[in-house]
């Protein structure tokens, strides 16, 4: 897969898996991914959130995105990189227009 086939398949499959660690122990939850482009994979989350510190220590991320298969088991997409923590008025603004 090229990254536009990775951005095409994750935004057909938004449901995200994402790994985090804390210390030795890896912690995996749920997210809807906002959107994915050309320049990434975008989520939002709280700073209160347990997530949150644990990105803020170790950006090292694995995310998996999952589409079922009708006559299979599906199919399975894992992207692993570093998470990018931005502070951008236009972003925040599209945030709260598309997700009020």
């Amino acid at each position: 897969m090229d990254f536009a086939e990775c951005v095409r398949f994750a935004s057909e499959n938004p449901v995200t898996y994402i790994a985090t660690t804390e210390g030795d122990q890896p912690w995996v939850r749920a997210f809807a991914m906002w959107f994915a482009d050309a320049t990434g994979f975008y989520y939002h989350t709280g700073t209160p959130k347990n997530v949150y510190r644990q990105l803020k220590k170790n950006p090292n991320v694995e995310l998996c995105f999952y589409a079922p298969g009708a006559e299979s088991a599906g199919r399975m997409m894992r992207v692993t990189g570093k998470v990018e923590f931005l502070e951008d008025k236009a972003l925040e603004e599209r945030l709260f227009k598309d997700r009020p």
